[in-house]
């Protein structure tokens, strides 16, 4: 689903909570096809948490 909003430029902002954890073979954040550029923002983690909030901005590529 994030591939198609963002591809329909429906996204300015993309955040994700990344936890500590095993995964075997994973699950892909994004299907086949274009994925728009995006630009680390920021980083947060609360103290006591091991899990951590990582901002991205969507970056036409004109601006890059």
């Amino acid at each position: 689903m994030w591939n198609d909003l963002l591809v329909a430029g429906l996204v300015d902002e993309l955040h994700v909570m990344v936890g500590a954890a095993v995964l075997g073979g994973g699950t892909p954040a994004f299907g086949s096809g274009p994925v728009p550029s995006l630009r680390l923002v920021n980083t947060r983690r609360r103290d006591g948490s091991d899990n951590v909030l990582l901002r991205y901005q969507v970056v036409d590529r004109d601006d890059t």
